[in-house]
């Protein structure tokens, strides 16, 4: 069984209850990345320490087992991606509830592999996940914490 990322708040007042914003305008995002991302903003809200864990797994075990079965993936983007998701989730653990929901999405949009481009089948998989991590953190104002590669 798969463990959730997304856990309920709780509040004495009664049942759980999430209220959580819309997408922000993203510039530079296609409609269908963006629709993607609206879609990963939706989850109740994150259990960061459990998303971290999944990075780290992502970086050790699931982009270098592609990198073996596909020469051409570009190994350093998604490590440096990697890097980059998990700065975003340090930087904005005590901002907004919105700020890291949408840091939040980042990291669900990257984790999955069939997102807009598939991120294992080409060279060019892991370029939509980097305009989406450019695009979160040139909006939350956080772009001097990524790599210049980026």
């Amino acid at each position: 069984m798969t463990k959730s990322l997304r856990q309920p708040s709780r509040s004495s007042a009664g049942p759980s209850k999430v209220v959580l914003s819309p997408l922000p305008y993203l510039p530079g995002l296609s409609d269908e990345v963006l629709a993607s991302l609206e879609g990963l903003t939706e989850d109740l809200p994150a259990d960061r320490h459990e998303m971290r864990r999944l990075l780290r797994l992502h970086r050790e075990e699931t982009i270098p087992g592609a990198a073996a079965e596909n020469p051409y993936l570009h190994l350093a983007l998604a490590l440096q991606l990697t890097d980059a998701l998990e700065t975003l989730l340090d930087a904005t653990d005590t901002r907004s509830a919105e700020d890291q929901q949408l840091v939040e999405a980042a990291v669900r949009y990257f984790l999955d592999p069939f997102d807009a481009e598939p991120d294992f089948s080409s060279n060019t998989g892991f370029g939509d996940d980097a305009d989406v991590v450019v695009a979160v953190a040139n909006h939350l104002g956080l772009e001097d914490q990524l790599p210049p590669e980026l």
